[in-house]
């Protein structure tokens, strides 16, 4: 009896097991959340024809279908959005190859979305290593092996008035 209430106890204590990414809308955006924030890389699912396909499954919008071999680049739209730096976003851009971006568009002031992110202006030393419309940028863990600079999230000014680009860029090593 004992094992057994210890069992039962330790199984309501327990984390929950991380769901598959198309598991459901919510899993999904969860997935998009983790990316956009350098938790994960999206890099070898956006090239998984059954990641995609479940994606659109769930109402995802890919602007950009990739073809095997293709380089992952693309564009989609969540049918609802995911908050960003306290924002709505519902499109989401990413490319990777030497490097890459995950990143969202926001309707919103690039310092405001610095702000609420916590990110500061780019170091001095580092600036030629950003994008020149980066505003601001948060390193939120060590760099990998092998690579000179770590993960960071981004807050740039987009080409568009009245867009800030925030995610996340994976520096080539």
């Amino acid at each position: 009896m004992k094992t057994l209430l210890s069992f039962a106890l330790l199984a309501l204590t327990a984390p929950a097991a991380a769901q598959e990414p198309t598991h459901d809308l919510a899993a999904f955006k969860h997935w998009v959340d983790d990316n956009l924030n350098c938790r994960r890389d999206f890099a070898e699912d956006v090239q998984t024809r059954s990641f995609l396909d479940a994606a659109k499954a769930l109402g995802v919008k890919f602007e950009t279908d990739w073809q095997e071999g293709d380089t992952p680049e693309g564009k989609f739209v969540l049918p609802s959005p995911v908050l960003v730096g306290g924002q709505p976003a519902t499109e989401i851009n990413y490319w990777a190859d030497s490097g890459g971006e995950f990143y969202a568009t926001v309707s919103a002031p690039p310092d405001a979305i610095a702000k609420a992110l916590g990110a500061n202006p780019v170091p001095e030393k580092l600036k030629n290593e950003f994008a020149g419309n980066v505003v601001a940028a948060k390193f939120i863990r060590a760099k990998p092996k092998g690579e000179r600079i770590p993960p960071a999230i981004f807050v740039r000014q987009s080409e568009k008035p009245g867009i800030t680009e925030v995610g996340c860029v994976f520096f080539d090593g």
